[in-house]
C-alpha cells in the first residue's frame, strides 16, 4: 500500500480510576466489531505505556473517513459502553497524512 493510501490516526487518553487493562481490552474488541464495517477502515492497534496511559493507531482509507468514523460510531452501543470506561478530558485525537515509511504496509 502507497502512503498517499492512507492516513493514521491516533486516540490518546486515560482509563477512569478502577478500570482494568482486561476491561479495556475487552471493551475495544467490542467496539471493533461495529468499527470494522465503516468506510474506510484499514487496521487498528490498541497500545498502552507503562503509566497506563492508552493508545489507539487507526488507519484509514482517507481523512474523511477517520473524521466521520465518530459520529458514525455515536450510537453504537459498544462505543458507548467503550466511552463508560474512559475519563473524558482526558481524550486527544488527531489525524496524520503519512510521509515516509520503513516498509510497505498490507492490511489483511
Amino acid at each position: 500500500m502507497n502512503l498517499k493510501d492512507y492516513v493514521v490516526e491516533t486516540v490518546t487518553w486515560q482509563a477512569k480510576q478502577g478500570v482494568s487493562t482486561e476491561d479495556m481490552s475487552a471493551a475495544i474488541d467490542d467496539m471493533l466489531e461495529d468499527l470494522k464495517t465503516l468506510p474506510g477502515f484499514l487496521h487498528e492497534t490498541l497500545c498502552q505505556a507503562s503509566n497506563g496511559d492508552w493508545m489507539q493507531l487507526y488507519y484509514w482509507e482517507t481523512e474523511h473517513d477517520a473524521h466521520q468514523s465518530n459520529a458514525l460510531m455515536a450510537d453504537k452501543t459498544s462505543f458507548v459502553q467503550l466511552l463508560a470506561l474512559i475519563a473524558p478530558d482526558s481524550v486527544a485525537i488527531n489525524v496524520y497524512a503519512p510521509v515516509q515509511a520503513s516498509s510497505g504496509i498490507v492490511f489483511t
